[in-house]
């Protein structure tokens, strides 16, 4: 689950879109196109400039056949900061980003 939600955070801070996207669940992906997904990205410009990471906590359930995992952390870079949120799910036998939320500062 970490590597999922690190992999995403560092595909969309490398501008790798595609492979981003990729990560997503297909709930996420019938929710937001690629285009949907790049304006969310480009809303919160902190996801896009490599910031280091900070965890704040992080939380796993998981059965035989379903996970979900909620991934907490904070984005720096210099004075900004920018909290976010993945909500990760297990699909076919691998973890996806099936939301990120970018709260206030």
């Amino acid at each position: 689950m970490l590597a999922t939600a690190n992999g995403f955070l560092d595909d969309v801070g490398n501008g790798r879109m595609e492979s981003a996207y990729a990560r997503t669940s297909a709930r996420f992906r019938q929710e937001h196109a690629p285009e949907q997904f790049r304006a969310l990205i480009d809303k919160n410009p902190l996801l896009k400039s490599q910031p280091s990471r900070q965890i704040k906590e992080y939380s796993v359930t998981a059965t035989w056949k379903r996970g979900t995992a909620s991934f907490q952390a904070t984005l720096q870079v210099a004075k900004e900061s920018q909290p976010v949120e993945l909500r990760l799910i297990t699909e076919e036998a691998a973890w996806k980003v099936d939301d990120l939320l970018v709260t206030a500062k």
